[in-house]
């Protein structure tokens, strides 16, 4: 059995499986055959096989697995999600015979080359395929902006506890850490949101804003299942570029789907299929725009159920009727902090002097006070 074999945990397939190319241990093939009459010749052919037989390299469902070396094992075990960079190098005659080193980086490990892999680009996309990361290709020039499709769920945790307890669905729900009057709410549903429950609401003030709302235990466990599912949901549609938080996923937008009708149907699809595969009391705000922070601002548009479209050409204009902390990233301390900083910078400037030639010029226009948008 090989390493890589014996190196599988639970739950751990491999994907892809490269090998040394036969073609680099040609110049040792030549010289054992041309000096295959004396022993020198069976060591040369020795080497190269045992070259060949001794590395294994593999791109598993969790991890990048590499062993090369005979006397002196080198061995490279690096979680996906850990893999910082994986680069091909090729010389002339690695690109004619389809050969080549790939370097392997990860946090908190140095580079790891691996020499002499066969077909070394077909391994690069593979890595790619596993880690759903785009392979960078030259931008095309279309008008076609839309690059980011943002899946939000919505009051997730009230959300799972109401598919899994069908008799609190429909009703005001609060997740709580512990039953006691003196926490504090880490979800609430959207019926609870109705009466101005939400998260970090206190238990007491909760029972005061709505007396019938119910209250139950956190369970992350569940959460966690149900977070696993949907976004295996999510990625049948559309590819999941990046899992920004137990109820976020980030998708990537590419070719013809980056069109805003393509685009929306696929948003759609992404609702119709949670909903019949994940539940239908699991409600998203989809968001699509340009980027990954203009996709998250959509999807804070509209809730619950919401489906937002931000074009490239509606940028900034689209955003100048939102408040402050309707944008993704700023919170309560920064709005503070913004607006301060903004009184500060109003005190400060300077008051414009009046013109001494201002009586025999005529009447002047008034210079207003704050800066109009364009």
């Amino acid at each position: 059995m090989s390493y890589i074999d014996e190196s599988l945990i639970e739950g751990e397939t491999i994907i892809h499986r490269a090998r040394v190319s036969w073609w680099s241990q040609f110049p040792l093939v030549l010289l054992g055959i041309v000096t295959l009459a004396i022993v020198v010749g069976l060591v040369f052919l020795a080497m190269a096989w045992i070259r060949v037989r001794s590395t294994e390299l593999a791109i598993t469902n969790k991890r990048v697995i590499a062993k090369f070396g005979f006397v002196k094992r080198h061995t490279v075990e690096i979680n996906l999600d850990k893999v910082e960079a994986l680069k091909v190098e090729q010389g002339v005659w690695g690109r004619i015979l389809n050969f080549g080193t790939i370097f392997i980086s990860g946090a908190g490990t140095s580079v790891a080359p691996i020499p002499d892999i066969a077909d070394p680009l077909v391994f690069r996309r593979k890595f790619m395929e596993a880690t759903n990361r785009p392979i960078v290709m030259p931008r095309p020039c279309s008008p076609m902006t839309l690059r980011s499709l943002l899946v939000d769920f919505n009051s997730y945790f009230a959300s799972v506890e109401q598919q899994v307890e069908p008799r609190l669905r429909g009703r005001p729900l609060g997740v709580v850490p512990m039953l006691a009057d003196t926490t504090v709410c880490i979800a609430a549903s959207v019926e609870a949101k109705q009466y101005g429950v939400k998260t970090g609401t206190k238990v007491a003030e909760a029972r005061r804003l709505c007396p019938q709302i119910e209250f139950v235990i956190a369970r992350h466990e569940i959460y966690i299942d149900f977070h696993h599912r949907a976004v295996a949901v999510v990625d049948s549609v559309v590819p999941v570029r990046a899992v920004l938080s137990i109820d976020e996923m980030d998708c990537e937008l590419t070719g013809r789907w980056r069109d805003k009708a393509r685009a929306l149907d696929l948003a759609r699809r992404v609702k119709a299929q949670l909903g019949t595969q994940i539940g239908e009391c699991l409600r998203t705000s989809i968001g699509i725009g340009p980027n990954t922070f203009i996709a998250k601002t959509a999807s804070d548009m509209m809730k619950p159920d919401g489906l937002i479209v931000i074009e490239q050409s509606e940028l900034p204009g689209r955003l100048f009727d939102l408040d402050a902390r309707a944008l993704s990233g700023i919170g309560k301390q920064m709005e503070k902090r913004a607006a301060s900083a903004a009184r500060s910078s109003t005190n400060a400037r300077p008051t414009p002097r009046r013109s001494r030639t201002r009586a025999c010029s005529g009447p002047t226009r008034a210079t207003p006070s704050t800066p109009t948008r364009s």
